[in-house]
């Protein structure tokens, strides 16, 4: 699924519950398959206040280096290795 607002896709699932939208045109309109908006349509049907976006959206990947990690290897002179992105670090855009 798209990275859509979440109160829009309730809507969206909403009108194809009220038989206003048909599957088809629900998952055009979301970028998603047919089988997903059912099986979205079943979820609204059983919990009607449910949340669709996903539990880990906003949290920081498990991966992420530590501030203490990041200094300790641009100390170590590895800024080459972390301009070619092989390693994840949070602030760097000041210093690179």
């Amino acid at each position: 699924m798209k990275d859509l607002n979440d109160s829009f896709v309730k809507v969206v699932i909403g009108r194809a519950l009220e038989g206003k939208l048909t599957n088809d045109g629900a998952a055009a309109k979301l970028g998603i398959s047919k089988r997903y908006v059912q099986k979205l349509k079943a979820k609204m049907r059983g919990e009607p206040k449910c949340g669709f976006s996903h539990g880990n959206k906003g949290r920081a990947p498990a991966n992420r280096a530590t501030i203490e990690k990041e200094a300790a290897i641009l100390d170590r002179g590895n800024i080459k290795t972390a301009k070619k992105g092989k390693i994840k670090f949070a602030n760097l855009g000041n210093i690179l």
